[in-house]
């Protein structure tokens, strides 16, 4: 672009100093003797036709003249693009689903979400993202007792035929496992129960961990 504008000047500099010239933003150069300038448009005569019809070019598509007096006025290109407008993207949190969220466009999940919070070093956030990891972990080792009763449930399924022991502690052996499975099954019941105690918990941590995140920004 600078070349090209150089080689303009250059050109305009050779130009008979009687002449005006108009250089149009597609670099085309019209040789010409001004008639009138209006606030829009730029009237003037052909040089090698001066009694002859005036001609009209919108201002807009002028990008400069150069007068007979050696003077010259440039004027911008409003048909350019804008440029573009940075934007700043919103350091907002949204849900996106039951485990996901939104975060600058992005989906992520619970783990970058306790990132981008614990980057605030915010002591109340730090709090409730511990707080919400732990009740995560006690969700894991309780509903895992779940299927420890599934498990212990069948067992009892399966003892109901005593006659599959080897006499004489076949009726022993089933009393005693029964107990056991039993007692292993109402634990796992419990834990499942309290797993979900946990998970209602963890999920409500996680809406009060992002509801004051975004109070912040």
């Amino acid at each position: 672009m600078k070349l090209k504008a150089l080689l303009v000047i250059l050109f305009l500099s050779q130009l008979s100093p009687a002449q005006d010239t108009i250089v149009m933003h597609d670099h085309q150069i019209i040789i010409a003797k001004l008639s009138e300038i209006t606030p829009t448009q730029i009237k003037y005569k052909r040089f090698d036709m001066l009694n002859g019809p005036d001609y009209v070019v919108e201002k807009s598509q002028v990008k400069l003249v150069k007068y007979a007096n050696g003077s010259m006025d440039v004027f911008p290109d409003i048909t350019a693009p804008p440029k573009p407008v940075e934007t700043t993207l919103s350091k907002k949190i949204e849900n996106a689903d039951r485990r996901k969220y939104l975060y600058q466009n992005k989906i992520i999940g619970v783990n970058r979400m306790y990132k981008i919070v614990l980057n605030e070093n915010n002591t109340q956030l730090n709090k409730l993202v511990k707080k919400a990891k732990t009740a995560r972990w006690l969700c894991y080792v309780n509903y895992g007792a779940i299927g420890g009763a599934v498990l212990a449930i069948g067992s009892i399924s399966n003892m109901n035929n005593s006659s599959r022991f080897p006499a004489p502690y076949n009726q022993i052996y089933y009393e005693e496992s029964k107990n056991e499975a039993i007692a292993f099954s109402v634990f796992g019941v419990v834990c499942g129960a309290v797993g979900v105690t946990f998970t209602i918990t963890y999920k409500k941590l996680n809406k009060k961990i992002v509801a004051l995140y975004n109070q912040k920004h």
